[in-house]
């Protein structure tokens, strides 16, 4: 059977219920913060973005109070990703129950495996993301600049009444897309979300098997991010929140293949501004 990504619906493994939780009550949270103040300038190139190089050794705490003093558009970014992330940690009953669903068909042995590497990152998840409070931390930053970062733009007009604002939406991907160096957070987000539902490259992808996807997003984010920590908050929080981890993908050869093939044609057509690719028309 192949899976044929064209409706939001089926854009995402099945969260738990503790991520949607969180996002709606960020959103709601946010929507109340006072307005923001100017950003500062997008990074240099040769100072990387603070979310490229966060581990889950590090302190989310730390990074939050870190992009409120500094106000610069990446660090916004990276700290409301991870504080919102924390906002969404599953439990360990949450953890057990989604694997084993997601586990049917495989043998005790397998399932347990992937509940053990689960529930590993969960703990060093957990570490990183100390007694953060995720809704404050959202509201902290919205008063220095959160909803001038490309992410914010890119979900509020995704999720604007009517259906989305489609040229406003445009506007901030080609943006986004032009440098991805300049906020990774927010690159990292929009492969994850709205590429499969917000674009025609995404809603025109079929795959046999939804890890053929989750693969894709990874080696795309990989070749614009190949120094990234094997530690990071990022493929950590993948692991433990949204239970994509590699090593459980558990794709032929054909597969793999197939997603290298689809990550290749989306790196080019970045490279190459070619929008029309992702966009079509």
């Amino acid at each position: 059977r192949k899976y044929q990504i064209d409706t939001p619906a089926m854009n995402m493994t099945p969260a738990p219920p503790s991520v949607q939780a969180a996002i709606a009550s960020a959103a709601s949270t946010v929507s109340e913060a006072p307005a923001s103040v100017a950003l500062a300038a997008p990074t240099p190139p040769t100072e990387p973005s603070p979310w490229q190089k966060f581990t889950v050794r590090m302190g989310v705490s730390e990074l939050v109070i870190a992009a409120i003093h500094s106000g610069r558009k990446d660090a916004v970014s990276a700290a409301y990703g991870a504080a919102l992330t924390c906002g969404a940690k599953p439990t360990e009953a949450i953890v057990l129950k989604q694997v084993g669903a997601m586990s049917r068909g495989d043998s005790d042995a397998k399932a347990r495996e992937m509940a053990a590497a689960v529930l590993q990152a969960l703990s060093s998840l957990q570490n990183s993301c100390g007694s953060v409070d995720s809704m404050q931390s959202a509201a902290e930053l919205r008063r220095v600049g959160l909803d001038g970062t490309l992410g914010w733009q890119i979900q509020s007009a995704s999720f604007a009444k009517g259906g989305g604002d489609s040229s406003r939406y445009h506007q901030a991907v080609v943006e986004l897309l032009s440098n991805p160096q300049a906020d990774p957070q927010s690159f990292d987000q929009w492969l994850n979300v709205s590429l499969w539902s917000r674009t025609s490259f995404g809603q025109n992808a079929a795959f046999e098997s939804l890890n053929q996807r989750h693969l894709v997003e990874d080696l795309v984010y990989a070749k614009f991010f190949p120094d990234e920590p094997e530690d990071s908050f990022r493929k950590t929080s993948r692991c433990a929140v949204t239970f994509k981890c590699p090593s459980f993908y558990a794709l032929s050869a054909q597969q793999r293949n197939s997603a290298a093939a689809m990550a290749d044609q989306l790196e080019g057509a970045i490279r190459s501004q070619r929008w029309g690719v992702i966009f079509g028309g």
